[in-house]
């Protein structure tokens, strides 16, 4: 074996362990160009990490960060469990029906490039602002990653397994406790963590637009009177959430494949 290609192997060993160790500093490498990019043009214009930190706890001591996050969260979660249960059941469905699932994935995955945005204001128009604009706009747009990934990660189970199911006699249930589930749930966790960020970019772009409350009516407030340190507020506050919940679902599909030995490409047929 040449030099070379010991060292290119030492390297693929230690790449857990780099990796690792990577994704620690990352965060502190975000912070420190934060703080650099804040001297280069200005705290007035863009205030430093350590600024918007402090002015974060002084926002959430005068009470207005956590009740408008509250608010936020409450229509991402409603949205995303709606999607999910209707996006997964939907693609199970159509998953396991070939002939539905020819006709109608060209449409869907076309349906899935238009810009949602620009159905929203049928939304409005239907439910007024509100809540219910939210959720509903945010389920619509949330609605497509989970079937479309639902669907896709059905159609990819071998034949051989379902056939062997069949031969045993298993009922409907186990065929999918014991055979679906297993095969498909790396790439369902996947399509959780899309669909979560779907409805959650969604509701915010609704609350840019037209809300009484939450931090997208917050951040829309500070960006048409350039208040700047509120708009890091905000941003921040947005980040950090969704850091942690995507954070959750890639270690959530991180053990699965360990435990199954089968990635998400594999599942897809990537």
């Amino acid at each position: 074996m040449s030099t070379k290609t010991t060292r290119t192997q030492d390297i693929l060993d230690r790449t857990p362990s780099s990796i690792a160790l990577y994704r620690l500093l990352v965060p502190f490498v975000i912070v420190g160009l934060w703080e650099l990019l804040s001297r280069w043009i200005g705290p007035r214009v863009l205030p430093g990490p350590v600024h918007t930190f402090s002015a974060l706890y002084e926002g959430i001591q005068s009470g207005w960060v956590i009740p408008n996050t509250n608010v936020t969260m409450q229509a991402v979660v409603i949205s995303f469990l709606i999607a999910t249960v209707i996006g997964g059941v939907t693609g199970l469905i159509l998953g396991f029906n070939k002939p539905a699932y020819d006709i109608v994935e060209p449409f869907f995955l076309s349906f899935y490039s238009v810009p949602k945005i620009t159905m929203y204001p049928i939304f409005l128009f239907i439910f007024g602002v509100g809540l219910n604009t939210k959720v509903g706009f945010a389920t619509f747009s949330s609605f497509f990653p989970m079937l479309i990934i639902t669907m896709g990660a059905v159609r990819s189970i071998d034949d051989v397994y379902i056939n062997v199911g069949k031969s045993l006699q298993v009922s409907r249930y186990q065929m999918f406790r014991h055979i679906v589930l297993p095969y498909i749930l790396v790439q369902l966790v996947v399509a959780l963590r899309l669909t979560f960020n779907s409805a959650f970019l969604a509701v915010i772009l609704v609350e840019l637009f037209a809300a009484r409350s939450g931090l997208g009516l917050v951040l829309q407030h500070a960006m048409g009177t350039f208040n700047s340190e509120e708009i890091l507020i905000v941003v921040t506050v947005l980040a950090v959430i969704a850091f942690v919940i995507n954070i959750i679902f890639y270690g959530a599909q991180q053990l699965l494949e360990e435990r199954w030995n089968m990635t998400s490409d594999e599942q897809m047929g990537i």
